[in-house]
Order: structure tokens, then C-alpha cells, then sequence
């Protein structure tokens, strides 16, 4: 077997690509992935939000603890940290989808169709916002 560079798992081990690896699982852990609920011996059940807290003040951390809200289905809250995303990064994307979504759930459909509309003009290519135009119509 031919080794690959950087040794005989490539860029796979490298410390970027741990954290890579880990985003998928703690993605499946905040939107409810795999169709069991955490247990209490689950360390992501404890560390997730310690690490979420540590995150707090970036953009990254605001629109993860957003999307938590969100998929919790805590949408005064997350639509307060959607907001503070978008004081500091009025562009943002995620956090305008996901503001539109919570939009669409509390049937403020102008205000989605509105912002919608503006990230159609900031990002004319971007396959992410079609599906959120779709659920419009």
C-alpha cells in the first residue's frame, strides 16, 4: 500500500481534519442527528455547551448557540443571538437564513421575503437560499 503524504492516513489525521471529523458530530448532536437523545453519561451532553459558552462572544459561537435555539425551538432566543450576529456582521449569511426561518415560523412572511430577497442580491449564486424562497411560495 502506497503511503500518502504526510504519513499513512494523509491529511486525514492532521489536527485540522480532527476538527473537521468533529463538526459533523457535533452537528448530529445540535440538530438531534441520530435519533437517540443524549444520555447523561454523553460528554457531549455536558461539554457541548461549556464549549459553546467559551465561544460566546465570536460570530461562530453566537450563530451555533442560534442554531441550537432555533432547533430547540426557542426562537425569541434565537432570534436575539441571530440579531447580535448581524449587529457585528450585517452580511452574515447563516445567520439571515436562519433569522428568515424563524421569520417564517412566527408568520412574519414580508420581513422573510424581504431578507430573503436582500441575500439574493449579496449572494446571487448561493444555493442555500433557494430552498428558504421555495418554502415562501
Amino acid at each position: 500500500m502506497a503511503k500518502r503524504p504526510g504519513g499513512m492516513c494523509g491529511s486525514l489525521c492532521g489536527p485540522r481534519a480532527r476538527g473537521m471529523l468533529f463538526l459533523p458530530a457535533l452537528m448530529a448532536v445540535v440538530i438531534g442527528g441520530g435519533g437517540t437523545a443524549a444520555s447523561a453519561e454523553d460528554p457531549l451532553d455536558t461539554s457541548l455547551p461549556s464549549a459553546v459558552a467559551e465561544e460566546e462572544e465570536s460570530l461562530y459561537g453566537l450563530n451555533l448557540r442560534g442554531y441550537w435555539s432555533l432547533n430547540s425551538g426557542h426562537l425569541e432566543e434565537a432570534e436575539a443571538l441571530f440579531n447580535q450576529v448581524l449587529v457585528r456582521q450585517p452580511t452574515d449569511l447563516p445567520a439571515n437564513l436562519n433569522l428568515a426561518l424563524v421569520e417564517m415560523r412566527t408568520n412574519r412572511l414580508s420581513q422573510a421575503r424581504a431578507r430573503l430577497a436582500r441575500m439574493r442580491q449579496l449572494y446571487p449564486g448561493d444555493p442555500r437560499i433557494t430552498p428558504f424562497l421555495e418554502n415562501l411560495r
